[in-house]
């Protein structure tokens, strides 16, 4: 890769993207394909005019998680549709079966 000045990394503390401040945990996050493309969608629409102001992926997951948790706040007294979205959170993925002793 040839130089490119308007990289500078003294400018940007050498980073590459905004970051996420009063970290309490860090979390390992596995993204499927459309997740991932959803991820990049998003920082593409949330990136600003700065090279630098470009969300990182922990700053749109910690967005995302606040409005989901509004969504299922929303949704809580209803049954039906929190039955859909329980089913459609576990859509992709393989809940492990509990193996009980045998009697």
């Amino acid at each position: 890769m040839s130089h490119d000045p308007t990289r500078n990394p003294t400018v940007t503390g050498g980073r590459r993207s905004g970051f996420v401040l009063g970290v309490v945990a860090h979390r390992k996050f596995r993204a499927d394909a459309t997740a991932e493309r959803n991820l990049t969608t998003l920082g593409h629409f949330l990136a600003g005019e700065a090279e630098a102001d470009k969300p990182s992926v922990s700053m749109i997951l910690r967005r995302a998680v606040a409005a989901y948790a509004d969504h299922c706040r929303a949704i809580a007294n209803d049954e039906g549709a929190l039955a859909r979205e329980r089913r459609r959170v576990r859509q992709g993925a393989k809940i492990p079966k509990v193996k009980t002793a045998p009697k």
